[in-house]
């Protein structure tokens, strides 16, 4: 009988972890984001190919270097860390400060100035201040974007969802007080986002596929509530590759990058002169100039910051553009000796040169090498074609085939 008792009560153990067990896994509804690869460009933050860690300045145009001593970050926002643990947390002189979380998915922030929410592994939203208490969510918030009451959400099933906390005034025996009340909108169920911004009423939706949309919430909420489809987002762009924002306390910069390593700003019409597409009477779709070759970008506090293809780190933008124009910088500048393939910049240098000394930096050696490379008519021999089609073989075919080569041994060095 003992015997029975004790079989039938391990028994029932097992049950119970295995229970808890199905229960756990299935609050995981957020898997934690991989973590990043180098080089790594994220607000005011970069991290070189090899490893070093500096913050940019678009204010002067300097950096500062800082020992990266968090392991296996999978992103960045305001100022903090979040790692592949779950984990967010920040340096702070030198030293690591944790939340002690192990469910943050994705941080977000109501403003530049505060911390706010972070969506959590088990789909919810929770307080980013103590105690880390949950806040709203049914189990299926997978991404929120937010600028104080508004809010913009994605869900697990694929809705994105507008949300807006308001007080309206009530009246009570003892005289007028304000409730709370919530106003929900369905932006869409079939995007397939990628990326989602709240910018004040502007919801911005990047699509896997590459399709930027854009949905104009109504400022008369009630107006927006009885004709629902006013909110239907319009495609705006196509062949975007990313697209990123930092809402400032006096503008809302958002920044795209193409495939074609064009950048794009989208923002109030006052921004600058030209070439503009407008989108309504209050922002425009404009090609930022003097600047090509892009492969990444970020944004914060109004400064834009990009990486090109030869690695040169370059910014421009404000803080406070619309009360200060004369102080934003509208023609990108580069960082003066900082670059994202490492600590060893490479020179103003053609940039389909490769090391084409074999010294494992690029400079001004390997443009030397190469021009008497491909001047030297003692390279023209039979196996050349007539490449630049002018009828003979010269050693301008010569330039033109080592031209080729360079460049394909450019982009597999720096490309992968």
């Amino acid at each position: 009988m003992r015997i029975k008792q004790i079989l039938s009560l391990g028994l029932s153990l097992i049950m119970t972890v295995l229970t808890l067990n199905v229960v756990f896994a299935a609050e995981q509804v957020n898997p934690i984001p991989p973590a990043v690869t180098y080089p790594y460009l994220s607000e005011d933050l970069l991290i070189t190919k090899d490893g070093d860690m500096y913050y940019l300045d678009g204010s002067d145009g300097t950096y500062t270097k800082e020992e990266l001593i968090i392991p296996n970050i999978n992103g960045y926002y305001n100022g903090y860390f979040t790692t592949t643990e779950g984990k967010i947390c920040e340096i702070i002189n030198g030293e690591i400060k944790d939340f002690g979380l192990s469910d943050v998915v994705k941080p977000c922030f109501r403003d530049v100035m505060a911390m706010a929410d972070y969506v959590s592994t088990d789909g919810n939203v929770k307080d980013l201040g103590q105690p880390y208490s949950y806040r709203w969510g049914d189990g299926n918030v997978a991404d929120l974007s937010h600028s104080g009451t508004d809010l913009l959400i994605k869900y697990t099933d694929g809705r994105i969802v507008y949300k807006y906390y308001y007080q309206v005034p009530v009246e009570h025996q003892w005289g007028i007080g304000y409730e709370s009340r919530e106003y929900d909108a369905l932006i869409s169920d079939s995007i397939n986002a990628k990326t989602i911004i709240d910018i004040r009423l502007y919801e911005f939706i990047l699509s896997e596929e590459g399709t930027l949309y854009l949905s104009i919430v109504p400022s008369d909420y009630e107006d927006a509530m009885k004709n629902p489809s006013a909110l239907e987002p319009k495609p705006i762009m196509e062949n975007v590759k990313k697209v990123v924002s930092s809402a400032t306390l006096f503008s809302d910069p958002v920044y795209v990058l193409k495939d074609d390593g064009t950048v794009w700003f989208i923002g109030e019409n006052w921004f600058g002169e030209g070439n503009t597409e407008p989108i309504d009477d209050k922002y425009s779709i404009i090609p930022i100039t003097g600047i090509e070759n892009v492969t990444d970008i970020s944004s914060r506090v109004g400064y834009a910051y990009a990486v090109k293809k030869d690695g040169s780190v370059w910014y421009w933008g404000g803080s406070d553009p619309k009360h200060e124009p004369e102080n934003f910088l509208i023609t990108p500048t580069r960082f003066d000796g900082l670059n994202a393939f490492g600590e060893a910049a490479k020179p103003d240098v053609p940039e389909n040169l490769g090391d084409v000394d074999d010294d494992g930096i690029i400079t001004s050696n390997d443009a030397a090498l190469a021009n008497i490379i491909a001047d030297g008519g003692e390279h023209i021999n039979a196996a050349r074609a007539d490449v630049d089609g002018d009828g003979a073989v010269t050693a301008a075919d010569g330039a033109e085939i080592m031209k080729k080569v360079l460049r394909a041994s450019y982009e597999f060095k720096y490309k992968n």
